[in-house]
């Protein structure tokens, strides 16, 4: 627990300056605020109030959130608590602000919980999954979109926590369920539609977590499957009676409504924008240095790469994991005009398997430990290196256009040498300058990362020798060194003018 509250820490280090507001977290505000204060799901009076955003449907003359419906639901209790103590709900600035940290953060504590006991309840060491839940944390896209008021990273806690429920109901023996068993399924049940609440092509997990559940021959009879419909049934209606009452049909979604054209085209094509995957979309998702999976979380790459190794530990996590993976991959791919997700940093398409995906990372690191303990260092190189990337790029402007291809050196360096970063702790609690809050970070991030590489090597089942112990450390300087040359070195396609204009307007923070 101690190591869960302090990753939070790290994660509610900086935020987006207010000035810059994401459409995706306002259209998912104005939504709780219809709800709160006019007990509808029309955002018109929010449109009245602070202006039309980028995300937004439209039918029959009413405005509508275009966003899944759950992100807004599960921020209403601290809304509503937010308002009653005197909070300014006109203000949309502090109310992105406030959603972060009231919502969000809580949801990424849980996530980091709910992945590190997944991990141990799977005989992984604690080592191991200690390691794991600090790069998740720390060397992914989780880093900013944990605590960002978008729908990704609380599917990421609610694909989790069914996992988490459906180990809590196993039976250790074969005898008749127990009450405690029926209510877990009933939670794997509740948690996979929840995800699906929160976003839509979160259906996904929905089915593939059915899958793995009556992949288990004793959930294969009606008591278990009857928990399970009956966990999964309120959420799923719910999604149901949100598309009825917006846009008239069950299985009518916003995307069908969407009020910007150029939206509407992309999402008119193929299965609401989804079409077949484009070597464009692979490349970017996996090696870009500005989407890629290489750069930006290389820990959930080497996940989906050791997921056949959960087979023999766990049966139906590994189809639940791997359907989701697959599935997951398939949608991002083929949406082959916004694969990019807009203005972002790393694979935001992705984040929903983000923990899924480490789970197959930690069994790669337990196969090396035994195997190839020297190949602990070339991956732990590549952990810090992602941490540094994520923890440097987020705390100077973490959501940044997609023409945007090297944004280390093209746009962080440059903001970070004009003192012009993000708001953080380090400024507004501890006074420092700019560039001196952004290294407290990153070289704290660097050190809990080192320190956690060291302990998994120093305490692995194999006991190695001076020599090896060397060897981990070389491997582990060289991938560091490798992974840092590329990026320094990765070629930026935009011109020098247009990446000198888009600094300067962010140096500024300019509304864009």
């Amino acid at each position: 627990m101690p190591l869960i509250l302090l990753l939070g820490l790290f994660l509610a280090y900086s935020w987006m300056t207010p000035e810059v507001q994401a459409p995706n977290e306002r259209s998912r505000i104005y939504l709780t605020l219809a709800m709160m204060e006019s007990g509808t799901v029309s955002v018109n009076d929010q449109i009245r109030q602070f202006g039309v955003p980028f995300d937004v449907a439209r039918r029959g003359g009413m405005y509508y959130s275009d966003k899944a419906p759950g992100s807004s639901i599960v921020a209403l209790p601290a809304m509503k608590a937010y308002q009653m103590l005197g909070g300014d709900v006109s203000s949309m600035e502090q109310l992105v602000v406030f959603t972060r940290w009231a919502v969000m953060i809580p949801f990424a504590l849980l996530t980091l919980f709910l992945l590190r006991w997944l991990l141990v309840s799977l005989a992984i060491r604690e080592e191991i999954a200690d390691l794991v839940v600090i790069v998740f944390a720390l060397g992914t896209s989780f880093f900013h979109y944990g605590s960002a008021f978008y729908g990704h990273a609380l599917v990421t806690c609610f694909s989790l926590a069914a996992a988490c429920c459906v180990m809590k109901s196993l039976k250790r023996e074969q005898q008749k369920a127990g009450r405690r068993e029926i209510a877990w399924q009933w939670g794997a049940g509740f948690c996979g539609a929840m995800a699906f609440l929160m976003e839509y092509q979160a259906v996904v997990i929905l089915g593939a977590l059915f899958l793995g559940f009556i992949a288990r021959e004793e959930h294969r009879v009606w008591a278990p499957l009857a928990s399970f419909s009956a966990g999964a049934f309120i959420p799923t209606v719910t999604v149901f009676v949100y598309n009825t009452l917006a846009f008239g049909h069950p299985l009518s979604t916003s995307y069908s409504h969407l009020v910007h054209g150029s939206a509407r085209a992309v999402h008119e094509s193929g299965l609401f924008g989804i079409t077949y995957p484009s070597w464009e979309a692979i490349y970017g998702l996996i090696l870009s240095s500005s989407r890629g999976l290489l750069f930006c979380a290389p820990l959930v790459l080497v996940g989906v790469m050791g997921l056949g190794l959960l087979w023999k530990r766990a049966r139906w996590l590994a189809i639940y994991a791997g359907l989701s993976v697959a599935g997951f991959l398939v949608l991002a791919t083929g949406a082959r005009d916004v694969w990019f997700a807009g203005w972002s940093f790393g694979p935001r398409l992705l984040i929903p398997i983000f923990g899924l995906a480490a789970v197959g990372a930690a069994l790669v690191l337990e196969e090396l430990e035994e195997r190839a303990p020297v190949f602990l260092g070339i991956l732990g190189g590549l952990f810090l290196g992602s941490v540094f990337y994520n923890t440097f790029v987020s705390s100077t402007f973490p959501e940044l256009p997609p023409r945007i291809t090297a944004p280390l050196t093209s746009v962080s360096v440059e903001l970070v040498k004009g003192q012009s970063v993000s708001p953080n702790l380090g400024q507004s609690i501890l006074g420092m300058e700019a560039t001196a809050s952004v290294i407290l970070l990153v070289a704290g991030a660097l050190l809990l990362g080192g320190l956690a590489i060291s302990r998994v090597a120093l305490t692995g089942p194999v006991s190695l020798s001076k020599n090896s112990k060397l060897k981990v450390a070389v491997g582990c300087a060289a991938a560091l060194a490798l992974f840092m040359a590329a990026l320094w070195l990765y070629p930026e396609q935009t011109s020098p003018e247009s990446v000198e204009s888009l600094v300067e307007r962010l140096a500024h923070r300019e509304e864009m």
